[in-house]
């Protein structure tokens, strides 16, 4: 690692906590899950020719 001092001091925005709120999106894009949808979406996925998509 390097042992030298910033010439320019980081800006003060990067001092305080970030603070992003929550919004509703209603347009096309990525949009706002529901924690249900959310879970299912990291399930493991089955193929289109596996035994168990047909039962």
């Amino acid at each position: 690692m390097a042992s030298h001092k910033l010439l320019v001091p980081p800006p003060k925005a990067l001092l305080k906590p970030l603070s992003i709120p929550n919004r509703l999106l209603m347009g096309p894009g990525p949009s706002n899950l529901a924690p249900r949808t959310m879970a299912a979406g990291g399930l493991q996925m089955i193929g289109p020719m596996n035994k168990d998509m047909y039962q």
